[in-house]
């Protein structure tokens, strides 16, 4: 019921909504993606892995342009394994989006209070199927070397004989990676903090 009236919203507000459900007995791994109903769209077909954390549908356009767009939802564990299957979906028509649970880069993407090592497994072989596709992370291009975050975490640490201590991890685990189509009728909006505000 739920997933219906999310449909009936977004539908109200001008998309179709495609999800793909949390796997039977698990708390994460849904996804969902709005595509927008005055595109000029012949014809969709969408899919989804059934043990969650992948989606994608695939949109040809009147005028004859074939896009994938692929959103991911990373595991927090086992991502270098998920990120492998990922290749076989990805291609250089593909709009990948998603929360991937890693970062591209640990100097630009991470602001923390701990010095312990940052699991950030998988980002080698995502960095991969992005290159061989000539995708584009476009919020980095936009920020050069600043700095915005789209998930914050509040950590405890616990050093051996110290007391406890709170902080803080600021990351930018959420992404979309595009590709160039010139007059296109296809766009992608996205607002994120300003590094200022971060």
């Amino acid at each position: 019921p739920r997933l219906g009236s999310l449909a009936t919203s977004a539908l109200n507000l001008g998309y179709t909504a495609y999800f793909a459900p949390i796997p039977k007995g698990g708390t994460r791994g849904g996804t969902a993606i709005l595509v927008k109903t005055s595109l000029q769209i012949s014809k969709t077909t969408f899919n989804y892995m059934a043990k969650g954390g992948l989606s994608y549908v695939n949109l040809a356009f009147s005028d004859g342009l074939k896009l994938k767009v692929v959103n991911v939802y990373a595991p927090h564990t086992n991502r270098k394994a998920f990120f492998t299957q990922l290749k076989r979906y990805v291609t250089n028509k593909t709009v990948l989006m998603g929360d991937f649970n890693c970062v591209p880069n640990k100097d630009l993407d991470l602001r923390r209070t701990s010095r312990a090592n940052y699991p950030n497994d998988g980002a080698d072989t995502l960095e991969e199927i992005t290159s061989r596709c000539e995708l584009i992370d476009e919020i980095r291009i936009q920020l050069g070397a600043g700095f915005a975050y789209t998930h914050i975490q509040k950590v405890t640490h616990h050093p051996p004989g110290q007391p406890q201590v709170e902080g803080y991890c600021l990351s930018r685990i959420d992404r979309h990676y595009l590709l160039n189509i010139p007059d296109s009728q296809c766009c992608l909006l996205y607002t994120s903090p300003s590094p200022r505000d971060s």
